[in-house]
């Protein structure tokens, strides 16, 4: 469900303002036309659609709201208003997420009052007067322009023809392609060890990764000379005292390899990889076999890959032209101000 606070954010920075109506029936000022007068007479007790509503069918309605001018009081303006018409909360709702739950949409149009107390009690203090509020206000529009800009470039990435989807496909084959691989994996210390191999030597205690290395060699020798590779990782997992079972089978493709294994893809059915290590530990894999999948199959996850590249290679292409450039010698300087025990905490997650 939409968050509340989402909501209320996400109005906030848009600087969503409804304009002020005066008292009136429905609707804007001048509207004569009131709920259901498109059908009268025939409005059915459950509306399929809200489309067969008028444009101008209150959401949301505020009673005694009357406009504020910075550093006055309310004026004493008797029966005012503000009307969330169904035109203007739709096009909101489009912009947030046009696919909106109807229980998101009513939590939406909830946090909308909030946000109009919030935003016109802000104006009658002079907040959005303040440097700090104006650039704020700036930054939060350009934001959210550049949201919309890369969903602009993601939609203009997706217009691919059948013949370009093909084309890619032709081109980018081996990425789609999945392999059935056993696994071996060897941790760099035993279960528990949390020392790194600096450490261990500075206290004078002996470091477990010399041993899982050369337990690692040794499991790879027989890997290569044809033993059962589930029995191998049993093995690997007793010497780094890991209690876990020793599941060896795998299905892979190139994306989801880190690419200093990604050699492995190269191996013929049968064949045993060179003793592979990372941070982590030591891989030894041993080829299955290969699937080569037909494009009918996977077009739609040929489609969003393209889709994806195509967005990243546009996002780049702005990106490069904009030439922006940090100057690090500004933050070199920068010294953070002490906290303020009067400023609230501000949660930047």
């Amino acid at each position: 469900m939409l968050s509340r606070w989402l909501c209320l954010s996400l109005l906030l920075v848009g600087g969503l303002i409804v304009p002020y109506l005066p008292a009136s029936p429905w609707g804007r000022p001048g509207s004569s036309q009131e709920p259901g007068a498109a059908a009268a007479g025939n409005t059915p007790a459950t509306l399929p659609s809200t489309e067969t509503l008028p444009r101008a069918y209150p959401v949301l309605t505020i009673q005694d709201w009357c406009p504020e001018v910075a550093g006055r009081k309310r004026p004493s303006v008797p029966h005012c208003q503000r009307i969330l018409s169904r035109a203007d909360f739709e096009e909101l709702v489009e912009g947030i997420n046009p696919r909106m739950s109807k229980a998101e949409r009513r939590d939406l149009a909830k946090a909308y009052s909030e946000v109009l107390a919030l935003s016109q009690e802000a104006v009658r203090r002079g907040l959005d007067k303040k440097p700090r509020m104006q650039a704020l206000l700036r930054y939060s529009r350009q934001n959210i322009l550049a949201h919309q800009m890369s969903v602009e470039l993601y939609r203009e990435a997706a217009a691919a023809s059948p013949e370009e989807v093909e084309k890619y496909y032709a081109s980018h084959r081996a990425e789609f392609d999945l392999y059935t691989v056993e696994r071996i994996f060897i941790p760099k210390e035993r279960q528990g060890q949390t020392m790194s191999l600096d450490e261990a030597q500075q206290e004078n205690t002996p470091s477990s990764e010399g041993e899982m290395k050369t337990l690692a060699e040794g499991i790879h020798t027989r890997a290569v000379g044809g033993d059962d590779f589930a029995l191998l990782q049993e093995k690997a997992f007793q010497g780094a005292d890991i209690k876990a079972p020793a599941k060896v089978d795998m299905e892979v493709g190139r994306d989801s390899l880190p690419v200093a294994q990604q050699e492995i893809l190269d191996l013929a059915p049968g064949k045993v990889s060179s003793l592979l290590t990372d941070d982590s530990g030591f891989y030894i894999y041993k080829m299955v076999s290969k699937q080569i999948h037909p494009l009918d199959s996977i077009r739609e996850q040929v489609e969003i890959r393209m889709r994806n590249q195509r967005t990243a290679e546009l996002l780049s292409k702005i990106h490069k032209q904009a030439q922006a450039r940090v100057n690090d010698a500004y933050f070199d300087k920068y010294d953070p101000p002490p906290p303020d025990p009067n400023e609230p905490d501000v949660d930047t997650d």
